[in-house]
């Protein structure tokens, strides 16, 4: 109920949303090519931004019973706060806080960023409304537009960053032909559909024909299935609820047509039916040993999981010995490519169990907007449930890109906002407000920047030594050059610094103490490595390196030590029960290498390792 007297939503949470709505772009967009890693390390930096700022503002709301308020709002505040208990557990449990905090190189899946993506879409849930819809329409519009010139333009070779990239060339601001092809994927069934479904301008109309034609285009040429697999995925979506909602009476037929396509479409993903050839890519196969590899990991922590994004760090400890035979020895993955599993695996139970139950919460909110009987919200709510579906639909067999992710949680809680704005208006609840008398004025305007800004302090910290390992790394990276001694000293002045981060990621640590003896201060770099390995004993980076340099200096005691600790922590690895037995053979302990040399030829007798382990006389 409106009145002068009281807070408008339009005003006040309009307002909130579109700067939501601008800094979720610009975190899409965001890379930063003097950071070691150019794409996560900066849009991880602008979420936590985000989320500080969100946090004073969602604090307010909740203190004085702003916005929705019902039961389904109770439901989503306690299936966050369970998903929350469990990170909160599961970062406790972690070995290494640095990686539970921070997460691991290149993905940042860690405690922070997902308690940031609660709070947005916790905000998000809070204020948005049916009639802020064209609003985020119009964001995403731009949004895409901007990305598919950029990866247009990488696709013709226009790219105006000289990336170092082993993939496609479509890789957008994302850093990954898959994630920039999901990403476009994802706003294009926005962008088409509110085309199709919603009043827009006709600036805006053009505006949508013309990047929905780029996004395809560059989709198309990024040469991955994902983007593909989205589209189809909302396109089955939209035509499902619409039939329904035109023809009631084909429900049944509609929907057993539709879960039949996509049930096809699902087999010729796994190689098996007439879509294989259109869908099926070796990287969709391989993605079922990540799976299992995660699903073990959480049968061995049920309570815990591994440790905030500690996927890699336990991957080849669970591996099946098929992927060590067919991908190689050395080959690994940091992340399951399957976002529940990697949560399970990584989070354990609770947050697992909290994230799926959020997640049919926002799928039944979906459903309760497409049961509107008013055509407007049916189509506005369509069109953002569509998309919802289709990034869902590619977490199933993607990874958590803080890029991409960021607006699936941003359209998560809008979906559950307007679910709630439906319930609310059935069952005639009023959106609670608040008189705009002096004290609640001062309230608002002081409260919500004080409490971020509390927060901000030990955010700032973190950011701080963030950037300075990023920047560092780099410049270890420009000087590190064996040839030029008089970098000696720069190397070693930077590789300290990274070195005596306490945030620094341990692989960075690694990288600066490797340079340091690449430019002849061996000694200290080597034991700087031996400090790490002491800190992350079961870092196979580490180890590895260790086994290596041990034997090049025939201190073949200290290579075995070393390399039993790579056989617990990677079973399958038979390269390196290669070079155990050889140790074991310096040492004289003949029995114990034959009974590795009897492990390889028993279980990978058609490898290279087992040609030229029967090259060898293994007697005493």
């Amino acid at each position: 109920m409106k009145s002068k007297n009281k807070i408008s939503d339009k005003t006040e949470f309009t307002s909130l949303l579109n700067k939501i709505l601008l800094i979720g772009s610009i975190i899409t967009l965001a890379f930063n090519s003097q950071f070691f890693d150019p794409f996560n390390s900066p849009k991880f930096i602008l979420t936590l931004l985000l989320a500080v700022w969100a946090s004073g503002h969602l604090i307010n709301i909740y203190r004085l019973n702003l916005g929705h308020s019902n039961l389904l709002q109770k439901k989503v505040l306690a299936i966050v706060s369970l998903f929350i208990l469990g990170l909160t557990i599961s970062f406790i449990a972690t070995d290494n806080k640095v990686y539970g905090l921070l997460g691991d190189v290149q993905r940042r899946n860690s405690f922070l960023l997902y308690s940031s993506l609660v709070i947005i879409l916790l905000l998000v849930s809070k204020i948005f409304r049916f009639n802020n819809v064209l609003t985020l329409v119009k964001f995403i519009i731009v949004l895409s537009l901007i990305l598919s010139i950029y990866g247009t333009a990488q696709i013709q070779g226009k790219d105006f960053v000289n990336w170092v990239n082993p993939y496609n060339s479509m890789i957008s601001t994302l850093g990954n032909p898959n994630f920039a092809s999901a990403m476009l994927a994802v706003l294009t069934i926005i962008s088409a559909g509110s085309f199709l479904l919603m009043e827009l301008s006709k600036t805006f109309k053009l505006l949508s024909v013309l990047t929905s034609a780029l996004s395809l285009y560059a989709i198309i040429n990024s040469q991955s299935r994902q983007g593909i697999i989205v589209l189809l995925v909302g396109a089955i979506t939209s035509f499902t609820f619409i039939i329904i909602r035109k023809f009631p009476r084909f429900r049944l037929l509609t929907l057993t047509f539709c879960l039949s396509l996509s049930t096809v479409g699902t087999l010729g993903m796994l190689q098996i039916g007439p879509l294989t050839r259109f869908l099926y890519k070796e990287s969709v196969s391989v993605r079922g040993y990540y799976w299992r590899a995660g699903t073990e990991m959480f049968k061995d922590h049920i309570i815990t999981g591994v440790g905030q994004d500690g996927y890699g760090m336990f991957f080849k400890q669970y591996r099946e010995i098929a992927y060590s035979l067919k991908y190689g020895f050395d080959i690994t993955s940091s992340n399951a490519h399957n976002v529940p599993i990697q949560i399970f695996a990584t989070s354990g139970i609770f947050s697992g169990i909290g994230y799926l139950l959020l997640l049919m919460l926002i799928f039944v909110s979906g459903l309760r907007i497409m049961r509107s009987k008013d055509i407007s919200r049916f189509k506005s709510g369509l069109v953002l449930f569509s998309s919802w579906i289709g990034f869902q639909a590619q977490s199933i067999i993607s990874i958590d890109n803080i890029g991409v992710s960021i607006w699936g949680w941003i359209l998560g809680g809008a979906i559950l906002a307007l679910g709630m704005q439906v319930e609310s208006e059935e069952k005639n609840y009023q959106f609670n407000s608040v008189s705009k008398n002096k004290s609640s004025t001062v309230s608002l305007n002081l409260f919500s920047p004080i409490f971020s800004l509390f927060i901000l302090i030990p955010t700032l910290f973190l950011i701080v030594l963030l950037y300075r390992a990023e920047t560092e790394m780099v410049k270890i990276r420009s000087f590190s050059d064996p040839s030029k001694v008089e970098f000696r000293q720069v190397v070693d002045e930077y590789a300290f610094k990274v070195l005596n981060n306490p945030l620094a990621n341990p692989y960075y640590k690694f990288q600066a103490a490797l340079s340091m003896m690449d430019m002849g201060n061996e000694t200290v770099g080597f034991q700087k490595i031996l400090d790490l390995s002491n800190e992350n004993p079961r870092d196979l980076n580490i180890l590895g390196f260790i086994a290596f340099y041990e034997n090049r200096n025939m201190n073949y005691l200290k290579e075995v030590e070393a390399r039993t600790s790579i056989r617990k922590y990677d079973p399958w690895n038979f390269q390196n029960l290669f070079e155990l037995a050889k140790a074991l053979k310096e040492l004289d302990k003949s029995t114990e290498s034959e009974s590795i040399v009897n492990f390889i030829l028993t279980y990978a007798p058609d490898t290279q390792v087992a040609i030229e382990t029967r090259k060898i006389d293994w007697r005493a």
